[in-house]
């Protein structure tokens, strides 16, 4: 049975939260992100609400203070979500465009036409969602660290799915990210994570 438009996205908000603790908890602008990536859409305050009142209810979702959010076999937080206001939901939205705009100028810009990134898909194959989830954040954690040691250009711009993340880079360090994550990957004992090109 459909739950409705106000939960439309909620499968998407527990991805996006699935496998986070309390050490690395999943912040508002950080759902935004999820959404607009996964759905290329955004929701109101209120569907929000109704999502995470949702997940909770079964279990899913768990709050930390500060509206932060990990996942529900935690035995930490609150299994009763705040309401997050209007007035929040706009200013998380802000930090998120904020952070994609500055991750986005980043890049190289060629003469008159603008930023051309290459897209890679980075991907876990299935084994266990909670260790997967941790594998893919200390994954891309580590791209960003040892990319800017490197002078490479190499952006993961979303990190919330529980298997997967895609990476931002130039045509002219694309070789050597994706052979930098098959370094990374193989020290965090996952050799088999894979990385594609997606089309432009």
């Amino acid at each position: 049975m459909s739950r409705g438009l106000t939960e439309r996205y909620r499968e998407t908000i527990a991805r996006a939260i699935a496998g986070h603790g309390p050490e690395d908890p999943v912040e508002l602008w950080m759902i935004h992100e999820a959404v607009d990536y996964r759905e290329r859409d955004m929701i109101d305050a209120a569907e929000l609400n109704a999502s995470l009142a949702s997940l909770a209810a079964e279990g899913r979702v768990r709050e930390l203070p500060g509206h932060r959010y990990i996942e529900g076999r935690e035995t930490v937080g609150s299994t009763t979500m705040t309401p997050v206001t209007t007035a929040e939901w706009a200013e998380a939205r802000q930090a998120y465009s904020d952070w994609f705009a500055r991750a986005y100028a980043s890049l190289p810009r060629e003469p008159d036409e603008g930023p051309l990134p290459v897209r890679l898909l980075v991907e876990l194959p299935e084994r266990g969602g909670h260790q997967d989830a941790r594998v893919i954040d200390a994954l891309g954690r580590a791209l960003v660290d040892s990319a800017g040691r490197l002078g490479l250009e190499a952006i993961p711009m979303a990190g919330f799915d529980e298997r997967a993340f895609e990476v931002w880079t130039t045509p002219e360090h694309r070789d050597r990210v994706v052979g930098l994550i098959g370094d990374l990957a193989a020290d965090l004992g996952r050799p088999d994570i894979t990385v594609v090109a997606k089309p432009g």
